[in-house]
């Protein structure tokens, strides 16, 4: 009872003390502003979450440089706090003109501030960090109050003067989505340290007639936008509709169909309806990325409409095949591959292509595959796609796209027959014409952490997690698919266990890259075998996007290290996670014994740990569940006032000595 008692009073004492937890007017918008100096000018600025910084020896920028972030603190409640970092270098901190911290050290963690009492509000704060001359630079800003543990300020505190986005940054993502780079390409080739999606090509139309559908490849040609509104494919030919095309007698869509189509590629044996398949689109929260097959598309362009997956493929088993790899034709596509067994893809694939309302009377023409030849050559498709014929139209170089106007030609926002036309939103427009004027020489300068914040939005990884204070969108969009899949009151005696899915907020911190990398990238199964929710695979971008994770807290690549623990420790380890213990074994299996009381909420097995986390990550964790992710029931073993637990005959109840030898008994099982 002492012990559910001390659970209870620890998150009660956050909701009420924690200059964190309290609900405080919204400060946005969020993060800081990040700014790399060299001899006291700036050269680049970017907006972070975190005051993190993570440059290997071997990047840019050169040395010396320094960075800066600038942003507010805000507090609910006015409170003493104590400051600290790690890394190597010099760090000063100034928070109200106040100097906080400050020092040089090649450990910086030896480093710590006295408490300082900082008030209730914003408070504005400069954080100022210089690397040493060689060396990784490398830099984490830490804070430990009177009710919590040293730990990463999160990213819900910080807020930053001004509202928009940085525009060049923008610029950025959107002259990569776009392909920019493929028809203008640099005279010698991109430098290591470029942005990894401008090597992302459009999908390769090799044997296309095998997968999709005349009448579809018709209209995606003439205005990809009306079949899907956040469409990074062009429109070509100056109509609003292939019907338009025909109606103006312009047979330049149907002559590249008739074309595509001499390409080759069997259509595959067709797969029946399944009713089953609409639980399964329930179970993966494709709810979250897409509308329902059979409504129509969302004009906002925030869920990628399947309203036309009954025209887009030859038939439902084209369509089995793509979701069995997505990768196959386009290995930068953002289609997740959720390693779907056949049944599953087959019984998918015959729902969605079934419940699919087409639009009515497709339209078919026939073209001229020879004036289609030289149309894809003409209008820079070979450009994008591989697949088609060999010959590449000659386009400007970007060192002389650099030097011309950006308001003429494919970045115009006329329709212009035979010009590209993007369909950029005005904020599209802001951003291009402001990457434009800073010079594309920034595409060549980019950052792991930069990635993958690209990568998280792209991808839309917050349709499944939830991410610093933005819940996931499934969780607001599961009554959608409700009838699909209904929910159920669990019988008696029936196991209720919580489907909450991991957050992203403090991944990076969390896990090793390596480990990270070969999850994303879908080498090993998950931990979390209870989830009906299936992590999916991106192996294109796994690597980078876990180095990114990491280096956006401030950590370079780690691999678990080999497990070396104290034999001392294990078994005193052993007995506070077992039932005589805390009683972890509630909750988390080892190897092949089971929890032995799982209710509610379910953990990952025990001998997973030590290779999926960090170190640090683990000891904060141990000292407050809640406070790193508060949807978890977890208890709290000890306050960081008193620093004893309740098992007081284990190494005299020290918290600290007893979640360290914990943690050797867990390097002692580690799988």
């Amino acid at each position: 009872m002492r012990l559910i008692l001390l659970a209870v009073l620890g998150s009660a004492g956050m909701t009420q003390l924690s200059p964190t937890e309290q609900s405080a007017p919204d400060p946005a918008p969020r993060g800081l502003v990040r700014t790399l100096l060299r001899d006291g000018e700036p050269f680049r600025t970017r907006i972070t979450r975190l005051p993190a910084l993570h440059i290997p020896a071997s990047s840019w920028p050169e040395r010396p440089f320094s960075a800066r972030w600038t942003a507010d603190l805000n507090l609910d409640i006015r409170t003493r706090l104590t400051f600290s970092a790690s890394g190597c270098g010099k760090v000063k901190v100034t928070v109200k003109d106040k100097v906080v911290l400050q020092g040089e050290a090649l450990d910086l963690a030896r480093l710590e501030s006295k408490a300082h009492r900082i008030r209730k509000g914003a408070n504005a704060v400069v954080i100022e960090y210089e690397p040493p001359k060689t060396g990784d630079a490398t830099f984490r800003l830490y804070w430990q109050g009177r009710d919590f543990v040293r730990e990463p300020i999160p990213p819900k505190v910080w807020s930053r003067a001004d509202a928009a986005p940085a525009p060049v940054e923008r610029g950025r993502a959107v002259f990569a989505a776009r392909r920019c780079i493929q028809c203008h390409a640099p005279t010698d080739p991109l430098p290591t340290g470029s942005m990894p999606e401008l090597a992302a090509k459009g999908p390769s139309l090799e044997k296309i007639r095998g997968r999709r559908s005349l009448a579809w490849v018709a209209e995606w040609i003439v205005n990809p936008p009306l079949m899907r509104p956040d469409a990074s494919m062009p429109a070509l030919f100056g109509h609003q509709s292939a019907e338009a095309a025909m109606t103006a007698g312009d047979t330049s869509p149907f002559d590249i169909v008739a074309y595509l189509f001499t390409l080759g590629g069997d259509p595959p044996k067709d797969v029946p309806a399944s009713d089953n398949g609409g639980k399964i689109f329930a179970q993966l929260g494709c709810i979250g990325c897409h509308t329902r097959p059979e409504l129509p598309a969302d004009p906002t362009g925030d869920r990628v409409p399947l309203n036309r997956v009954g025209t887009k493929f030859v038939n439902a088993g084209a369509l089995r095949d793509f979701l069995r790899n997505p990768r196959e034709h386009y290995p930068w596509i953002e289609m997740p591959d959720f390693k779907l067994t056949a049944t599953e893809a087959s019984q998918l694939a015959g729902w969605l292509y079934r419940a699919a309302k087409p639009p009515p009377s497709p339209l078919v023409h026939s073209g001229d595959p020879r004036r289609g030849r030289d149309l894809v050559v003409k209008l820079g498709c070979t450009s994008c796609h591989d697949g088609l014929v060999d010959n590449k139209r000659p386009y400007p170089s970007l060192e002389h796209l650099a030097t011309v106007d950006w308001n003429r030609k494919c970045v115009t926002d006329e329709r212009v027959k035979g010009t590209p036309h993007f369909s950029l939103s005005a904020e599209e427009r802001a951003a291009r014409t402001a990457l434009g004027a800073r010079g594309l020489g920034v595409l060549m300068q980019d950052t792991a952490a930069s990635f993958a914040l690209r990568q998280i939005d792209g991808l839309r990884c917050t349709s499944c997690h939830a991410f610093d204070e933005a819940p996931d969108r499934w969780m607001h969009l599961v009554t959608e698919t409700h009838d699909l899949d209904p929910p159920h009151e669990p019988k008696e005696g029936e196991e209720r266990i919580s489907q909450i899915r991991p957050t992203l907020t403090w991944m990076g911190e969390k896990l090793h890259s390596n480990w990270t990398a070969r999850f994303i990238g879908g080498e090993i199964p998950t931990t979390r075998p209870w989830l009906k929710a299936r992590m999916p695979a991106f192996p294109t971008r796994a690597k980078r996007l876990a180095r990114g994770l990491s280096q956006m807290h401030g950590f370079a690549p780690t691999t678990a290290p080999e497990p070396s623990p104290k034999t001392e420790l294990v078994k005193p380890g052993e007995f506070l996670l077992n039932k005589d213990g805390f009683g972890c074994t509630a909750c988390h299996g080892i190897k092949d014994t089971p929890p032995y009381a799982t209710f509610e909420f379910a953990a990952p097995k025990f001998d997973h740990v030590f290779g999926r986390l960090r170190e640090e990550y683990y000891v904060r964790w141990m000292w407050n569940p809640t406070r790193v992710e508060h949807r978890y029931r977890m208890p709290i073993y000890a306050t960081p006032a008193e620093r004893i637990t309740l098992q007081d005959e284990v190494l005299d109840g020290d918290a600290d000595a007893q979640f360290e030898a914990m943690w050797h008994y867990l390097q002692s099982i580690s799988n």
